[in-house]
């Protein structure tokens, strides 16, 4: 059974490059990911990548009750912020 490790490879390779933005300044991140990308899915990385750099900080803390990511967790359909 595969780990996904590599999955998480190529998350952290999305990321690196607009982890400095996390969490405060998304727009920064979509500018970045739209010179590459067109419009929708810039946005669809970027919320891939938030939720993947939230979930190495859980990780990394002793006090997260959380678990490896898989595949499932990247078709779970989330609700975006837009009431705010």
């Amino acid at each position: 059974m595969d780990d996904y490790s590599s999955m998480d490879e190529q998350m952290r390779e999305l990321a690196n490059p607009v982890r400095e933005y996390y969490p405060k300044n998304p727009e920064l991140a979509f500018d970045y990911f739209r010179k590459l990308y067109p419009d929708v899915v810039a946005g669809t990385i970027v919320t891939m990548v938030w939720g993947f750099i939230q979930y190495e900080k859980d990780m990394s803390n002793p006090y997260t009750n959380t678990r490896p990511l898989t595949i499932k967790d990247l078709t779970i359909y989330k609700d975006p912020n837009i009431r705010n």
